[in-house]
């Protein structure tokens, strides 16, 4: 590779790493903005299951799983809606892929 071509790949690399370091600190900004500004409520869980349940539809559909889930105990709790969504999605989603059977007391 002529120099002046080495010159112009050193050059891109060092600006791309600069930008890469950028995003993610911008990224880091805000994550602990949206944290800082999180709102907790009063967080139903069969209502957000049944909203994991439909954005899983397809692979439940494709795995023939059976989903079951009783929160008779402790429907609600006073949280971060979006957080308890994606422990539930992630839960489940996992139980689907790998499955098995989980169960959350």
């Amino acid at each position: 590779m002529a120099p002046q071509n080495e010159q112009v790949v050193d050059n891109l690399v060092k600006s791309t790493q600069l930008l890469d370091s950028t995003i993610r600190d911008l990224n880091e900004l805000l994550t602990i903005r949206s944290q800082v500004e999180a709102v907790h409520e009063l967080v139903c869980f069969s209502e957000l299951m049944e909203n994991v349940l439909t954005a899983l539809h397809a692979e439940i559909d494709q795995s023939e799983a059976t989903i079951t889930y009783d929160f008779d105990k402790a429907p609600c709790t006073l949280a971060i809606r979006s957080y308890v969504h994606s422990i539930l999605y992630n839960l489940t989603q996992v139980a689907i892929i790998n499955d098995e059977a989980i169960q959350v007391c």
